[in-house]
């Protein structure tokens, strides 16, 4: 999972020079678009359980197996919402039931009131705001903005939708957290403008022209939110510093997964950037960022593309069947590579062998780390290809657990149960 951009590709209005397309890093700019053939790799899961029945126990077995089959029936549909949507589907929408609200404007922190949808405690920092379970028609306008705030808040479970719309504005309004919402049909799913200590997570952010926008933001987490099918990009950094973007799929955009312009000290790790019609990761003008860990998959132009950039380090991540896997440009102190034994990153279409080891790859015997390194078309050398791709990341495996320890719990209790019996 990984990053890209330059100066090159700033300037024009959807233009293109030298087959890269260029745009002005501006909120939503005045890009034009190419459509690529998309959709999400379908990552199918079976299973099988097998058992024999004894006629002193069966009763007991059966039961065994009942429950075995309904985890793995659990398993294989958390599995399905967390790795499917082929063809880039929308995912289910409502958690909750919602309720209907006008658009919400709230002006510093006294527009934290009941007729502005807001409930007491507990947002934290000594009990601040919620604001949940609305649905906003946005039309042609801005589903909930937040002006000049300083309290702690919450906005949980919202669904903001409606051609024209803006879902939520947070303009130097800090410490504020937006989770589990959906913003649907728009045309900016989230600006974040001038904010600092910003949690953004668990969102899904469908059908827009940028799904998330992060202007001007110091200390924001944006984290495990799902933004496919939008027009310009799903992520778009601008101005920005000291930030973590983790965990997030930015998949099906007509332009870029994510865009990184005059940003810098920023981690990007274990998100999935797939089937994007330009780029995977688009960077500009940005400084010591490390990428590690993510999934750069099926873009059509470039899997990663680096420009005017510096300090950088990519490592651990997955680029496979990227048109060009990764490209840094007019670029300094680039490493593409964590050094040996850690490793680079995986590469798909790497034609190398394992059969020696070492910091040189000179000693007998393989260690998983290509012998010689992989070469780019254009720059940058991974001096310790990985063999085989790392784990992939499913951030919703967690909701696994619970199902999972219950069912052993319950199995231990049964197979208790019927040894005391066979002692009677």
């Amino acid at each position: 999972m990984t990053l890209a951009g330059r100066e090159r590709p700033i300037g024009g209005v959807g233009t293109r020079e030298d087959d890269v397309l260029t745009m002005p890093f501006t909120a939503l700019g005045t890009a034009q678009c190419l459509t690529g053939d998309r959709g999400l790799i379908d990552r199918g899961r079976t299973a099988t359980t097998r058992g024999r029945r004894r006629r002193g126990d069966s009763t007991g077995r059966l039961a065994v197996l009942g429950i075995i089959a309904s985890t793995v029936l659990l398993v294989i549909a958390t599995f399905s919402v967390a790795l499917g949507n082929e063809g880039g589907e929308e995912v289910l929408k409502a958690r909750v039931s919602y309720l209907t609200h006008d658009p919400i404007a709230i002006y510093t922190d006294a527009g934290f009131t009941p007729e502005n949808g807001t409930t007491d405690g507990t947002g934290t920092a000594e009990d601040p705001y919620i604001i949940e379970n609305w649905e906003i028609d946005a039309t042609d306008g801005i589903g909930i903005l937040m002006l000049a705030t300083s309290a702690h808040y919450v906005i949980r479970n919202v669904h903001v939708y409606g051609a024209g719309s803006h879902g939520m504005y947070l303009w130097s309004s800090s410490n504020g957290t937006v989770e589990g919402c959906l913003l649907d049909s728009g045309t900016v799913g989230m600006l974040a403008m001038g904010v600092s200590g910003c949690n953004i997570t668990g969102n899904t952010i469908t059908n827009q022209e940028i799904g998330i926008e992060l202007f001007g933001g110091r200390w924001a987490n944006i984290t495990e939110n799902t933004m496919l099918n939008n027009n310009v990009s799903s992520l778009f950094v601008y101005y920005s510093d000291n930030s973590s973007i983790s965990s997030n799929i930015c998949s099906n955009s007509n332009m870029s997964g994510a865009v990184f312009a005059e940003s810098g000290n920023m981690w990007i790790g274990n998100n999935v950037f797939s089937n994007n019609g330009y780029y995977g990761i688009l960077t500009n003008d940005t400084h010591d960022m490390v990428i590690e860990g993510n999934d750069v998959t099926s873009d059509h132009l470039y899997g990663v593309y680096l420009g005017n950039s510096t300090d950088i380090r990519v490592f651990h991540n997955n680029f496979v069947g990227n048109d060009v896997q990764a490209v840094q440009d007019n670029c300094t102190n680039i490493a593409w590579d964590d050094g040996y034994p850690s490793g680079g990153n995986y590469w798909s279409d790497y034609a190398g062998d394992d059969d020696h080891s070492g910091i040189d790859q000179d000693v007998p015997g393989a260690d998983g780390i290509g012998d010689t390194p992989y070469m780019f078309d254009v720059g940058g050398v991974d001096r310790y290809p990985w063999m085989t791709p790392g784990e992939v990341i499913i951030p919703e495996f967690t909701a696994l657990l619970v199902p999972l320890l219950a069912t052993s719990s319950i199995i231990c209790v049964m197979f208790r149960s019927e040894r005391h019996r066979r002692r009677q």
